[in-house]
């Protein structure tokens, strides 16, 4: 535990360092979350964002695109969660209305 804490301490302060004289962009917090985020996980927020960026800008205007994509996201997120409520509540009252326990 110390040793990783060391670890990521000292690759921040050397990345901060390079950031400040090179001009370059650097985030310890990307490096802190891409090391412990699985990639089960990572590998579609990549696709995403590749797909966002490079595909989705050639089938909308790109002001349209930066205007309206999080809206499209809390759209997705919302039916997403309708759905998976109303299964829960159906799951819920199949299994309440059967007779045997299991």
């Amino acid at each position: 535990m110390e040793v990783s804490f060391g670890l990521m301490l000292g690759i921040g302060i050397i990345g901060e360092l390079l950031a400040k004289f090179f001009h370059v962009s650097f985030s310890i917090i990307g490096i802190v979350s891409g090391t412990t985020i699985l990639p089960t996980t990572t590998i579609p927020m990549l696709i995403g964002a590749l797909l966002g960026r490079f595909v989705f800008v050639r089938f909308f205007e790109v002001n349209w695109w930066q205007s309206h994509r999080a809206d499209i996201v809390a759209g997705i997120s919302i039916g997403e969660g309708i759905t998976v409520g109303i299964l829960a509540a159906a799951t819920m009252v199949s299994k309440a209305s059967w007779i045997l326990p299991f």
